[in-house]
């Protein structure tokens, strides 16, 4: 039995509806691809999009790469300027303290040492105590001897004075 009634016959056969049936699988199988054609083709879509921008990002990341070689590069140069000037102001710097050591050191040379300084002081110091008591001595000396004659010819004037008033009395 086909299932058909004779008042309504549809026409349908075994071989009629396995067509159909392919028909409409294929309709199915073509619209599947169709759309994971499309899905496909969004994929790919965005997976160049995230490519390109995995591209820029890696593109700025070198440029940025190379800007920081090039600074840190700028910035040994300079900092191999800089230790050169801090070498060259070093060595003036040991070169003005080596002067100046050698300054102190003929200062210290021709110095004389304070104990050979104390020595020759003090024996100055006695020398001119012993000349000041000469000379204070020789100067009461002196000082006694001018006294002694100022007497003497006070002591002879009195006398001739005195001989002279008794010859006048006399007389």
């Amino acid at each position: 039995m086909s299932g058909e009634t004779e008042s309504s016959v549809s026409g349908w056969t075994v071989d009629t509806l396995h067509d159909h049936l392919q028909r409409l699988l294929e309709e199915r199988r073509v619209h599947f691809i169709e759309q994971i054609t499309a899905l496909d083709k969004r994929h790919e879509e965005r997976f160049k999009a995230v490519e390109a921008m995995f591209r820029l990002g890696e593109k700025r990341f070198e440029e940025r790469f190379e800007a920081q070689k090039e600074a840190v590069s700028n910035a040994l140069i300079a900092a191999d300027r800089a230790v050169g000037k801090a070498e060259v102001a070093s060595e003036k710097r040991f070169d003005s303290v080596n002067e100046f050591r050698a300054a102190l050191a003929d200062q210290t040379a021709r110095l004389m040492p304070r104990t050979e300084s104390e020595a020759r002081l003090s024996a100055m110091t006695e020398k001119l105590d012993s000349l000041v008591d000469r000379f204070n001595r020789s100067e009461g000396k002196g000082t006694g001897i001018a006294t002694s004659w100022a007497i003497a010819v006070a002591v002879i004037g009195m006398a001739l004075g005195i001989g002279g008033i008794i010859l006048a009395i006399t007389r």
